[in-house]
Parts: structure tokens; sequence; C-alpha cells
């Protein structure tokens, strides 16, 4: 039986042997074929001077978009003022409108009342003038000692 055992161990190392081999070629492999070139310490240091600029541009262009948020801010406060001014003349001119249409209906029902009027004041006229005669005249201009010079 102790010969079985030495044969199983034996047969266990070599198979670990042969796995760890082959994990190593392949690293190997991975460093042959890898085409980057190592970088070194001056270029890293050539590379952080454009980030810092990089940098630099970007708290500028974050300072200027804090003012244009601002502006834009005052843009639309503004906008909504003129707005509800807008809204505002806007009800007013509609008031006006209705009340100059009410006058304008107004001023044409006077105009039709006064030539009714006229009419009416012609033919009382005439008729006045039927039953008097033609040859009527009143013996004063004075009405209460006050001339009148129409009827």
């Amino acid at each position: 039986m102790r010969k079985r055992r030495q044969d199983a161990e034996g047969s266990t190392i070599a198979f670990l042997d042969v796995i760890s081999c082959g994990f190593g070629a392949i690293i190997l492999l991975l460093m042959i074929t890898e085409s980057s070139a190592p970088v070194t310490l001056e270029l890293t240091q050539q590379e952080q001077r454009p980030v810092a600029e990089l940098q630099q541009q970007l708290f500028a262009i974050r300072g200027e978009t804090a003012i244009v948020n601002r502006d834009l801010n005052a843009k639309r406060e503004q906008l909504s003022s003129v707005t509800q001014r807008l809204a505002i003349m806007r009800r007013e001119l509609s008031l006006i409108e209705a009340r100059y249409q009410t006058s304008t209906q107004i001023a044409d029902e006077t105009v039709e009342e006064e030539s009714k009027l006229a009419i009416a004041k012609q033919s009382l006229s005439e008729e006045m003038q039927r039953l008097l005669g033609q040859d009527f005249s009143r013996e004063s201009d004075l009405v209460g000692g006050i001339p009148v010079d129409s009827e």
C-alpha cells in the first residue's frame, strides 16, 4: 500500500509543475508581445503641464459659466416681468375696446334718436303751420320780457 501512495504523490507534484510552467510561459508571451514602450519620468512631467493648463482653463470656464448663468437668470426674471406687464396691458386693451364698442353703440343710438327728434320737430312745425295758417304771426317777439327770435 505504501507504493500506491508514493505513486500518487509523485504524479500530483508533476501535474503542479506542468501547470506552473504553463502559467509562466503565458506570462512570458504576454511580456514579449506587449508593444508599448515603457513611459519615462520626463514624459509624465511634460504631460502634467498640459493637465495643469487644462485645469486652469476649466476653472476659467466654470467662472464664465457662473457669470452666464447669473445673466441668464436675470434675463429670465426680466422676461417674466415683461410677460406680466404684457398680460396686464392686454387686459386693459380689451377693457378699452369694450368701452369703445359700447360708446360707439351709444353714439349710434344717439344719432338715431336725434334724427327721429328732428323728423318729429319738422312734422310738428308743419302741423303748427297747417293749424295756425299761413298768415299767422305773433303779436310780439317778447316772451316774459325777453325777445325770442324762433318759434
